[in-house]
């Protein structure tokens, strides 16, 4: 069964951690063993897998991405 939740973004940029829910809706549908398919339904937002150690990761990533692609290009 589909499950849609929702992401509140405070910046033009911004890489937001969602782990967690995507963690919860798995544990309550019950499912003992599949796939979960995660999907940004936004033509300007995308999921990325990364780990999350370091707590600057999303910071370098959006440094990287404004270096390959500048604002405007």
């Amino acid at each position: 069964m589909p499950e849609i939740f929702t992401v509140d973004t405070h910046s033009f940029k911004e890489c937001v951690e969602i782990t967690q829910a995507v963690r919860e809706i798995v544990q309550s549908s019950g499912v003992e063993t599949g796939t979960c398919h995660v999907a940004v339904l936004h033509a300007t937002a995308a999921i990325i897998v990364n780990e999350n150690d370091d707590p600057n990761i999303g910071v370098d990533l959006l440094a990287a991405l404004d270096a390959a692609i500048p604002d405007h290009d």
